[in-house]
């Protein structure tokens, strides 16, 4: 008969010991835990940072759009900046943003593409910001 714990207790029974034991196995899951844990709020911090960039240049773009078409076809645009859309003059809208705000602006551009004002004032995660629009 087989004894059931050898000299150097690493046989149970016929089984040999090569493994891990349930707390090494709770030890490396604790860690792997924090480790996301602590990681996950900053990663998304980052997502919500590519994010608000993207939104930026998309303004840039549509505000050097206007001046554009303002001047090709020789018309005047007149847009409402209100809390996180832009408004034509016609009640059309025409971009919302989510991380954009703004504190309620009319700008008019003639045709020759030049804004009545000089700048667009606008708030991304808290700071505030301006647009040069000349």
């Amino acid at each position: 008969m087989r004894p059931l714990v050898t000299k150097k207790g690493a046989e149970y029974r016929g089984l040999s010991s090569k493994g891990f034991t349930l707390l090494e196995l709770l030890v490396v899951m604790a860690l792997l835990g924090l480790m996301v844990g602590l990681s996950v709020p900053r990663l998304l911090s980052t997502v919500e940072a590519v994010s608000a960039g993207a939104e930026e240049r998309a303004l840039g773009q549509i505000m050097d759009q206007v001046k554009l078409h303002a001047f090709l076809r020789n018309q005047r645009h007149t847009f409402f900046f209100r809390d996180h859309s832009i408004v034509a003059a016609e009640d059309s809208p025409i971009a919302s943003f989510e991380y954009i705000r703004f504190p309620g602006q009319r700008i008019q551009w003639n045709t020759k593409g030049f804004p009545d004002g000089d700048k667009l004032e606008y708030t991304i995660r808290g700071n505030r910001k301006s647009l040069a629009l000349y």
